[in-house]
């Protein structure tokens, strides 16, 4: 899960992946054959951190939540409230809130 979380704020910060690859991977494998074992450091060798990787590892995590949240919102009773906002740019802005039950839990 870590990987992934540096991966996403590897994209977002727009830095290549080769900084990611030659930089952090390499600290990576030093720590771990350090820490662990030669198993553990060829599995974190095998650790992908292309633009392609990670750009498809972001989208499905996205549509994994999506999907998560819409068959929770089916499946429960639910409370809407809208409200429409305007920035000083004149970009008409649509916020949603959704308050819903799930598993004896309330969540928004």
């Amino acid at each position: 899960m870590r990987h992934r979380i540096f991966s996403a704020t590897n994209t977002s910060n727009r830095v290549t992946h080769t900084v990611a690859e030659t930089l952090i991977k390499s600290c990576a494998v030093d720590l771990v054959k350090c820490v662990l074992d030669e198993n553990s450091t060829k599995q974190i060798c095998l650790v992908p951190l292309s633009n392609d990787t990670v750009y498809r590892q972001i989208k499905d995590l996205a549509a994994n939540m999506k999907n998560e949240i819409i068959r929770r919102l089916k499946s429960s009773d639910l409370s809407l409230q809208m409200d429409k906002s305007t920035e000083v740019t004149l970009l008409v802005v649509l916020l949603l809130f959704v308050r819903y039950v799930y598993q004896n839990s309330l969540h928004e």
